[in-house]
Protein backbone atom coordinates (compact mmCIF):
# COMPACT_ATOMS: atom_id res chain seq x y z
CA UNK A 1 0.00 0.00 0.00
CA UNK A 2 1.54 3.28 -1.09
CA UNK A 3 0.76 6.77 0.43
CA UNK A 4 0.75 9.94 -1.34
CA UNK A 5 2.42 12.40 0.78
CA UNK A 6 -0.60 14.42 1.05
CA UNK A 7 -1.75 11.42 2.86
CA UNK A 8 1.18 10.96 4.84
CA UNK A 9 0.87 14.85 6.24
CA UNK A 10 -2.58 14.36 7.45
CA UNK A 11 -1.72 11.21 9.27
CA UNK A 12 1.09 13.59 11.12
CA UNK A 13 -1.28 15.60 11.75
CA UNK A 14 -3.22 13.99 13.16
CA UNK A 15 -1.12 12.08 15.29
CA UNK A 16 0.72 15.45 16.73
CA UNK A 17 -2.81 16.77 17.48
CA UNK A 18 -3.71 13.26 19.55
CA UNK A 19 -0.40 13.65 21.40
CA UNK A 20 -1.09 17.23 22.20
CA UNK A 21 -4.57 16.25 23.82
CA UNK A 22 -3.03 13.12 25.57
CA UNK A 23 -0.40 15.48 27.28
CA UNK A 24 -3.01 18.20 28.13
CA UNK A 25 -5.49 15.62 30.04
CA UNK A 26 -2.49 14.10 31.65
CA UNK A 27 -1.14 17.54 32.61
CA UNK A 28 -5.51 17.60 33.57
CA UNK A 29 -4.96 14.70 35.87
CA UNK A 30 -1.94 15.75 37.35
CA UNK A 31 -3.99 19.61 38.48
CA UNK A 32 -6.68 17.58 39.51
CA UNK A 33 -5.34 14.59 41.76
CA UNK A 34 -1.66 15.62 42.09
CA UNK A 35 -1.42 12.63 44.71
CA UNK A 36 -3.09 10.16 43.46
CA UNK A 37 -0.98 6.98 42.30
CA UNK A 38 -0.64 7.44 38.28
CA UNK A 39 1.99 4.03 38.25
CA UNK A 40 2.45 0.85 40.45
CA UNK A 41 6.10 -1.24 38.43
CA UNK A 42 7.16 -4.47 40.62
CA UNK A 43 6.39 -2.95 43.91
CA UNK A 44 6.85 0.95 43.52
CA UNK A 45 4.13 3.48 42.83
CA UNK A 46 4.12 6.93 41.72
CA UNK A 47 1.77 9.95 42.41
CA UNK A 48 1.12 11.77 38.70
CA UNK A 49 2.86 14.46 40.42
CA UNK A 50 5.51 12.61 40.97
CA UNK A 51 5.05 11.03 37.52
CA UNK A 52 5.15 14.20 35.68
CA UNK A 53 8.04 15.70 37.58
CA UNK A 54 9.98 12.91 36.04
CA UNK A 55 8.56 13.14 32.62
CA UNK A 56 9.33 16.65 32.85
CA UNK A 57 13.40 16.15 33.82
CA UNK A 58 13.25 13.10 30.94
CA UNK A 59 12.11 15.51 28.11
CA UNK A 60 14.29 18.38 29.25
CA UNK A 61 17.16 15.79 29.00
CA UNK A 62 15.82 14.83 25.45
CA UNK A 63 16.24 19.03 24.88
CA UNK A 64 19.63 19.28 26.09
CA UNK A 65 21.22 16.52 24.46
CA UNK A 66 19.21 16.31 21.16
CA UNK A 67 19.33 19.83 20.58
CA UNK A 68 21.83 21.14 17.25
CA UNK A 69 24.72 22.75 18.45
Amino acid sequence: MLLNLDDAQSMLRHSQLFLLALKLLFELQVEKTPNDTAVIYQQQSLSYRQLNERANQLAHYCLLYTSPS
